[in-house]
């Protein structure tokens, strides 16, 4: 397989275009789910969660177009006000000039990391969340602490690292509500920064779910389309 950058800007219709049938990052801890009952044929063997997730990815292969229902909620709509001056924060705060993500490819994974440098990319958690943020902080300062933290960001920083291949991450939680507190220790903890470093028994397992996966949309695209 190939690594490949797509240079395009996301959420645009040629982003899109290029996302179809991919598993991407965001959704990756999606397979790594497991069913309730062992050793069963329904799905596939597959958890209800996963078998879902490849029906969202069969549907845009085989209609050739998104087909996502979610149109964002107060967190995501906050996360995307939020996401420009959190860059330039990371960006003074670093001294590092950053790329837009673009677009990444890797066989059947897809991945958009919010900001690249070096050989390296920035994931942006700008937190709705005032009482996760805080926790965040607090407890979160390697990798394990992430996964106990929050499983859907460590596959998600995970399976970025795989599909983009960069030697690691940042993780970047942002609150700049906080810049308006009079406190200087209060007002200082705006950011918080985790380095995360790949992980190549995880990449065993996100190879082995994403082919299951793949093999499963792909069985049942050729049932509708034969």
């Amino acid at each position: 397989m190939e690594r490949k950058k797509h240079n395009v800007e996301q959420n645009t219709p040629e982003w899109l275009a290029a996302r179809l049938g991919k598993f991407t990052s965001s959704q990756i801890h999606r397979l790594f789910t497991d069913p309730r009952t062992k050793n069963t044929t329904k799905n596939y063997g597959l958890s209800n969660t996963a078998f879902a997730y490849c029906e969202s990815k069969l549907a845009e292969l085989f209609y050739q177009e998104d087909v996502a229902t979610f149109g964002g909620n107060d967190a995501t709509l906050y996360g995307h006000e939020n996401e420009i001056q959190a860059r330039l924060a990371f960006e003074q705060i670093t001294g590092i000039e950053t790329q837009d993500g673009n677009f990444w490819t890797y066989g059947d994974n897809g991945s958009s990391p919010d900001w690249l440098f070096n050989d390296s990319f920035c994931e942006c958690k700008c937190f709705y969340s005032k009482v996760q943020y805080v926790r965040f902080v607090r407890t979160v300062n390697s990798a394990d602490e992430l996964k106990a933290f929050s499983k859907d960001y460590y596959y998600q920083t995970q399976h970025q690292l795989y599909t983009t291949g960069k030697d690691y991450c940042i993780l970047f939680g942002y609150d700049g509500r906080l810049l308006n507190k009079k406190d200087p220790k209060r007002n200082s903890r705006f950011y918080h920064a985790v380095t995360i470093h790949p992980n190549e028994e995880v990449f065993k397992q996100i190879e082995a779910r994403v082919k299951v996966a793949a093999e499963v949309v792909q069985d049942m695209l050729n049932e509708l389309l034969k």
